[in-house]
This record gives C-alpha cells, sequence and structure tokens, in this order.
C-alpha cells in the first residue's frame, strides 16, 4: 500500500494527471 500512496503524493507534488503518468510508464488510466 506504501507504494500506491507514494504514487499519489508524487502525482499531487508533481501534478501529474493519471492519465499523463499511465503514457509515462507505459500503463492504461484504468491501471
Amino acid at each position: 500500500m506504501a507504494i500506491v500512496v507514494d504514487l499519489d503524493v508524487m502525482m499531487a507534488k508533481r501534478k501529474i494527471s493519471a492519465g499523463e503518468l499511465a503514457k509515462k510508464i507505459g500503463i492504461t488510466p484504468a491501471n
């Protein structure tokens, strides 16, 4: 669970949307 929380914090700090993050790491937003 810690990994998920860290990702949420990272996205919030960098103001990256879920869609943009998904594109960067090569997954769909649904995942």
